[in-house]
């Protein structure tokens, strides 16, 4: 890098680097000579190209992730992560503006081919000199957006007559259930809320694993929701006395998308959407506890922790979650500790609905107490292989610790949900309320490394089967058109996990609501496990996720997430031989003197 960087010559470079080298002082070095004209990574993953040694710590996130949208951007003694900085690892690269374009490529025959292109026509000779033709590349990744988010969607409304557009809201759905149907009006702080986030980010579209960062989470929660469903479908448990919501957010990587428009629906009285047809509306009033799931896939200490807000909630109701949870905890041989009362909470959705309503009681739970355990946060390297690693060095268990450690805790939430809304002490129903850590297994293996696994393919349709891939779905959030694969897959399985199969209904045409069902159920019909077509009967819906400040068309919001990204022509990469720019000039004025002869011998012979 110091030779290219020092190089005498006026060529400007694209420099083709190993993942260990790709950081933010070396991009910045590297961009103040002025040389460089767009970045190649080989492999930027766990299992890079010819580079095994990857940093140990990497985060292009920011210090204070989502401060400016979170419970404390206007308290003084909070903001800007003034009393702890979560995230000491970020380097804030993911937010930086860049003048040229950066790839990754991963595919080991296209390194392997830039590789050789290199070392055939690009090594200098022994006095430091290049031997032309030189091999060249043409980094192509056309944005039609302009410059930020409020010209861009200006632009939109104005209209284009090249693009139909220039840039899209980020957004998708989120996707949230009860455990039973609402039949009747709720009470004032009676809901009981569990929450996860859905998507991951990282400089890369098509690798951000999130495997601690936001899949531990979910799948955790996609645990615990199988081990309560299946004690109501086998009437292991009774009904409880306080409802059971379950809320998969996405677009909280981006200033918390998800869970800002569902609070925005719920203090105007629209969630859901079609409350007037619904017993029971909920607004932020309703509920009591929100018990939030974020990195749990490490430990610090060997335990996990709860995350209270220091000024927010009734004490006493506070105090009861976290004795639920640390019952719940202990039940299952689960360590639990509560975190220093004076912190503030960490990066979490939660802190949406507290920013709204400060009466009710959010808890988080983490792997951290207070700096973030996960050392990759919001990066590619964030992977199962790293998060394993991680386990091992600490001393945990052996290489199937994390689908253990999930199921246990999987088990724990899923039995402090059954305490809280029960309001009992007795330890006779939640025995019986137990994770199965096959299932979590299963979960990990689907989300993270083949799509194409049974358990999605019980979850969809014959035909939709086929097209699984045998890779991972990437867990970025996309522009707000329609439910990504990811959304709609955890649609499903919470069906699956939570709802009931009808078996008097043999054929997908009789799958659907009737007039008894109040608008509270959903129907889905898919493969099932013998894969032989079954319908279920749930209460999961859909609900928004794009920023209310799309809604409003604030697009310099101080309250919302205003992300959008801009369309784009295809992405393409080019490798050619360039000649000596002085041969080029000749034979160009070469070419140029054949020319001008050719118009005088046409002229003499016209005469």
């Amino acid at each position: 890098m110091n030779n290219l960087v020092s190089s005498k010559s006026d060529i400007d470079y694209i420099p083709l680097v190993t993942p260990k080298l790709f950081s933010l002082d070396n991009v910045n070095y590297m961009m103040s000579k002025r040389k460089i004209a767009g970045i190649i990574i080989m492999g930027a993953n766990d299992t890079s190209y010819e580079d095994k040694e990857i940093p140990n710590v990497y985060s292009p996130d920011r210090s204070c992730p989502y401060d400016d949208y979170g419970l404390y951007v206007n308290n003084s003694k909070y903001q800007k992560c003034k009393r702890i900085t979560w995230n000491p690892y970020g380097s804030g690269m993911l937010y930086k503006s860049f003048n040229f374009p950066i790839f990754r490529l991963y595919m080991d025959s296209d390194i392997q081919k830039l590789k050789q292109c290199y070392l055939k026509h690009n090594m200098a000779t022994s006095n430091g000199e290049l031997v032309y033709p030189l091999c060249a590349v043409q980094m192509g990744d056309f944005m039609f957006s302009p410059s930020n988010t409020e010209i861009c969607m200006r632009r939109n409304i104005a209209g284009s007559l090249t693009s139909g557009g220039f840039c899209d809201p980020l957004g998708d759905s989120n996707v949230w259930s009860t455990l039973y149907p609402l039949n009747s009006p709720l009470k004032e702080r009676e809901l009981i809320i569990v929450a996860a986030q859905l998507d991951s980010i990282s400089q890369f579209y098509n690798f951000a694993p999130g495997v601690d960062n936001d899949a531990s989470g979910f799948i955790t929660l996609l645990s615990a929701a199988h081990a309560l469903g299946k004690a109501k479908n086998l009437n292991m448990i009774t009904k409880p006395k306080k409802p059971i919501m379950f809320a998969f957010f996405q677009g909280e990587s981006w200033d918390y998308i998800g869970s800002s428009r569902m609070v925005y629906d719920m203090e105007r009285g629209v969630f859901p959407a079609d409350s007037k047809n619904w017993p029971a509306n909920i607004t932020l009033d309703k509920i009591g506890y929100f018990l939030e799931l974020r990195q749990v896939g490490l430990e610090d200490q060997r335990s996990l922790w709860a995350h209270f807000d220091p000024s927010s909630g009734d004490k006493s109701r506070n105090d009861a979650l976290f004795a639920a949870l640390l019952k719940a905890g202990t039940s299952a041989s689960v360590n639990i500790s509560r975190a220093p009362s004076d912190l503030p909470l960490p990066p979490a959705s939660v802190q949406r609905f507290l920013r709204r309503d400060s009466g009710l009681s959010g808890l988080v739970l983490t792997d951290h107490k207070e700096n973030f355990t996960n050392t990759y946060y919001n990066s590619h390297y964030d992977s199962l292989n790293q998060v394993m690693g991680k386990i091992s060095s600490q001393g945990l268990d052996n290489s199937d610790s994390l689908s253990k450690r999930l199921t246990k805790l999987a088990t724990s939430v899923a039995r402090t949900l059954y305490l809280l809304a029960s309001d009992s002490s007795s330890t006779a129903d939640i025995s019986k309320i137990t994770a199965d850590e096959n299932t979590t297994s299963e979960l990990l293996h689907c989300f993270l490394q083949n799509a194409s696994c049974s358990l999605f393919q019980q979850v969809v349709s014959s035909s939709n089967a086929k097209s699984l891939p045998s890779s991972a779905y990437p867990r970025m959030v996309g522009v707000a058109q329609s439910p990504n694969q990811v959304t709609n897959l955890t649609n499903h399985l919470m069906v699956y996990f939570t709802g009931s199969q009808l078996p008097d209904v043999t054929k997908q045409s009789n799958c659907k609501s009737n007039s008894t069902d109040n608008h509270v159920y959903t129907y889905l019909w898919f493969q099932g496990q013998d894969f032989q077509n079954v319908c279920y009967r749930a209460t999961v819906y859909y609900s928004p996720a794009v920023s209310p400040a799309f809604i409003l068309q604030d697009y310099n919001s101080k309250d919302y997430s205003t992300w959008a990204e801009s369309r784009w022509q295809s992405i393409d990469l080019k490798v050619f031989l360039v000649a000596n720019p002085s041969l080029e000039i000749g034979i160009f004025f070469g070419g140029l003197g054949v020319l001008i002869l050719s118009f005088i011998v046409v002229r003499i012979l016209s005469w």
